[in-house]
């Protein structure tokens, strides 16, 4: 089937090996792209970074995600945060951004979303939930409404699938 579609398409003689080659290379190609957003998901990963397992102890030191189940941190709360660790304003970015990018390459399919969920999805959850009024905080001082949306698209999705008492497993 796919050396009939080249040989009437391209022009192709069917006895040409170039032929064949890019008929076995079209075939593959979902399988490529199945395993590569696979392989993706796997990057967005907290452990496969230097940087994000750090950014993510100074956050969860000074919130903890057990205290903080379905809260909303204040924006007084993280200003008195901020003045106790320096460092934490921008590791919470960084998460933020980070969980922002992986929203956008699940959006736009270059990251397998049943993988990213599996490894992931309850924490950026929790993320999303706890800070919030922060999150709104920088649209508004920013002017811009579109911050973090594919985040916050994600994780209300997410959030309804945790809730499903039915789960998915690959195996």
């Amino acid at each position: 089937e796919e050396i009939e579609y080249l040989v009437s398409q391209r022009g192709l003689h069917q006895d040409n090996n170039d032929l064949r080659s890019c008929a076995s290379i079209r075939g593959s190609a979902p399988i490529e792209h199945s395993r590569r957003r696979r392989d993706r998901a796997l990057e967005y990963s907290l452990i496969n970074s230097q940087h994000l397992p750090k950014a993510r102890e100074c956050v969860d030191s000074l919130f903890p995600p057990r205290q903080w189940q379905g809260k909303q941190v204040t924006l007084e709360k993280l200003r008195e945060a901020s003045n106790k660790d320096a460092r934490f304003r921008p590791q919470l970015i960084l998460l933020l951004a980070h969980w922002e990018n992986l929203a956008l390459t699940i959006s736009a399919n270059i990251t397998d979303e049943d993988v990213a969920f599996e490894m992931v999805g309850k924490t950026l959850v929790s993320y999303m939930e706890r800070f919030y009024a922060y999150i709104q905080h920088r649209r508004n001082v920013e002017d811009n409404p579109r911050l973090y949306c594919y985040l916050e698209k994600l994780a209300q999705r997410w959030k309804k699938q945790l809730k499903k008492s039915e789960r998915k497993f690959f195996f």
